[in-house]
């Protein structure tokens, strides 16, 4: 540190605990020496164990006013890090905090017994998947349950293999026109609702959709798309009510079990 105008003493910063990286720079290398390991996993313990200590590089901070320097140490921005990323996260609670409804909340958390670690630790990406994926299904068979919630439930970045017919099995599409009026409405509400249609499949009488909702809005989309093309189509070939059997049926799914 170079001083070339003295600051007025800051105070005693208060005593804290030992922190993570406190913890891995102590334990760290008797429980890797004992425990296999992920490469991403080592990485990650690296990162915090060294994370402003110097081995990520350095930087200098200067005052406009009088000239005072202080040398500091850049951070791992590991994103396992719990000193890293303060203020993203700050505003990422911040928002998530504007989301809340005014009602009572519920924290469930789903989980796997110790006999799958071995599994989980060499087949992360197949066991998380059937992890995510079953407790998706659980969730929404149990929010549409009418002995439950008797609602469905959606979350942000979902996949839906979303699907509808016509009632009692009528054609919704009756000519080219149709299909074409139907896929120029889907790309209008995807572009309204931030919906990714990553696949669509038309016949006769229903359609197939594999949707992506990073908005948590797949109702409202739905909604729109089979509403607005209800109307156009009984405007067109001069029908009225219904066109639909139901709103519509999303099978929720994790996008690695989906393709």
């Amino acid at each position: 540190m170079k001083t070339l105008c003295s600051h007025t003493p800051l105070p005693d910063k208060p005593a804290t605990g030992p922190t993570v990286g406190d913890i891995f720079r102590a334990y760290g290398p008797a429980f890797r020496s004992s425990h296999r390991l992920h490469p991403r996993q080592h990485k990650v313990m690296y990162d915090i164990e060294h994370c402003r200590r110097g081995e990520f590089g350095t930087h200098w901070e200067i005052c406009d006013t009088c000239g005072h320097l202080e040398k500091g140490y850049n951070s791992c921005r590991n994103r396992h890090c719990p000193g890293c990323n303060n203020i993203a996260r700050r505003r990422w609670v911040a928002a998530r905090i504007d989301e809340l409804l005014p009602v009572s909340y519920h924290h469930c958390v789903f989980t796997l017994p110790d006999i799958f670690n071995s599994l989980c630790r060499f087949n992360r990406r197949v066991m998380y998947d059937l992890l995510f994926e079953s407790a998706s299904t659980t969730l929404l068979e149990f929010g549409e349950n009418p002995k439950r919630l008797g609602a469905r439930i959606e979350y942000q970045d979902a996949w839906y293999h979303v699907m509808n017919r016509g009632r009692r099995a009528e054609t919704i599409f009756s000519d080219e026109e149709d299909y074409k009026q139907f896929t120029e409405l889907l790309k209008e509400t995807s572009e309204m609702w931030n919906v990714r249609i990553a696949a669509y499949y038309l016949m006769p009488n229903h359609y197939h959709m594999l949707v992506q909702t990073p908005e948590a809005n797949i109702s409202r989309n739905m909604r729109h798309l089979n509403g607005v093309y209800t109307q156009r189509y009984n405007r067109r070939h001069k029908y009225d009510g219904q066109l639909f059997r139901g709103r519509y049926n999303p099978f929720s799914s994790t996008r690695t079990a989906i393709f």
